[in-house]
């Protein structure tokens, strides 16, 4: 693990709770940005939080095989699909199709025009 982490992933993976903060400090507004592009500002810290229940957790699983980083882009990303999952998001919406029949009954203003006054509206 040749990243900028190395000392600090080391030092949580035996239970040091300043490291624990060091490295909640140096990720956490990486990882914000993480959460805000999933879940909004709404949710975003709620995720955040539990993101850095779960990375603490899974902590010890991490491999050192590639970036810090990234593996800890991927509990945050995880994180937030889970919560969007959990809280159902997609309930309240509306299928595509039925969006467009519902404006494909509406007559277009343009289609109510002549070829006369179209042209007329140009000029």
């Amino acid at each position: 693990m040749p990243d900028i982490y190395r000392p600090l992933v080391e030092k949580c993976q035996k239970g040091d709770k300043r490291a624990q903060e060091e490295l909640y400090k140096a990720l956490s507004g990486k990882m914000y940005a993480v959460c805000l592009r999933y879940v909004g500002q709404n949710d975003a810290e709620d995720v955040l939080q539990e993101g850095f229940v779960t990375l603490f957790e899974k902590l010890g699983s991490f491999k050192s095989e590639g970036s810090f980083e990234g593996w800890a882009r991927r509990v945050f990303t995880t994180t937030a699909l889970m919560f969007l999952r959990k809280n159902d998001v997609l309930k309240h919406s509306e299928d595509i199709t039925e969006a467009y029949t519902l404006f494909a009954k509406e007559p277009e203003p343009a289609s109510a025009l002549s070829y006369q006054e179209i042209l007329k509206i140009m000029e």
